[in-house]
């Protein structure tokens, strides 16, 4: 299969372009939001300035470029991975035969299924890496480390963090989006 054949538009990848258009147009009403704001259109405060200046914190530069990061690292890392997936493939059977030492050796096999997903499938898919990458990032805000990827606003102390649930669920939030495309690197292999 070609990179060209993988991103070509096709009726089942339709969720897909769906979300990213309205994840899209959610960062443009944020950032539309917060300049009305900062230029004072706008005396409501309804996305604090941080959002601006600091979307994810362990991402260099302003909201824009957190976004473009946010969406062009998971197709980097994507097209990456499709190109050594051969010889990473190659080194987790040898390692996972490695495991059975002193035992009877597994037979492996490969099966064809073809260039055809079904949309439960990527739906399925979908869910697993989201739900992989949430709790990792629950696990490392939990841990005492919010401050990774959600910057503290004006108001806030640092001892303040651990009661505001807002916070928290923000910096969720904001760890798991940039996280899915680091958790792509675990079940590529098994996909391809």
């Amino acid at each position: 299969m070609k990179l060209k054949e993988i991103f070509k538009p096709e009726k089942k990848y339709i969720i897909i372009y769906v979300g990213f258009a309205i994840s899209l147009f959610i960062y443009l009403l944020i950032y539309i939001a917060g300049e009305l704001n900062r230029n004072g259109i706008i005396q409501q405060n309804l996305v604090p300035d941080v959002y601006l200046s600091q979307f994810v914190v362990i991402l260099p530069g302003p909201l824009i470029t957190d976004v473009i990061l946010l969406y062009i690292l998971p197709i980097v890392i994507f097209i990456v991975f499709y190109k050594i997936a051969p010889i990473t493939i190659k080194v987790y059977l040898k390692i996972h035969k490695l495991s059975y030492i002193g035992r009877s050796k597994p037979q492996y096999g490969m099966v064809e299924l073809g260039n055809h997903r079904n949309v439960s499938a990527l739906i399925r898919r979908a869910i697993l890496v989201g739900f992989l990458s949430f709790s990792i990032t629950a696990l490392i805000v939990q841990g005492g480390f919010p401050l990774l990827f959600r910057a503290l606003e004006s108001f806030m102390t640092p001892d303040m963090v651990m009661s505001n649930y807002l916070f928290l669920s923000e910096a969720v939030f904001l760890g798991t989006f940039l996280l899915t495309s680091l958790a792509l690197f675990i079940f590529l292999p098994i996909w391809l």
